[in-house]
């Protein structure tokens, strides 16, 4: 079973560098935390969008996010309020926080 992050995000509008709509479920993106922004190319892993609650009309809410089997992330920088990133290509598409890790 793969591991389960729940998370409060900012989904970042195209105008931003963003998406031009909203995420759904089965999306796939690159996670990283952002304390380890300048190392994004090492320390980064594909998670997948399982569910997604967003205010349409301020693009925040809340996503639950599951990690590729074998995905080795960081388990000690995997708890609530630890700062995020997903990113597609090289566009952060959103910004969170921690609210659960699951395993």
């Amino acid at each position: 079973m793969a591991s389960i992050l729940d998370v409060a995000m900012t989904w970042i509008r195209s105008e931003y560098g963003g998406r031009a709509s909203l995420p759904t479920i089965g999306l796939r993106s690159l996670f990283r935390f952002q304390r380890n922004v300048g190392k994004a190319e090492e320390i980064s892993w594909d998670v997948q969008v399982l569910s997604i609650q967003t205010d349409d009309s301020c693009w925040r809410g809340t996503a639950q996010l599951a990690f590729s089997e074998g995905a080795t992330p960081n388990l000690e920088l995997m708890k609530e309020g630890e700062l995020i990133e997903l990113r597609e290509a090289y566009n952060v598409i959103g910004v969170g926080r921690i609210i659960r890790f699951r395993r």
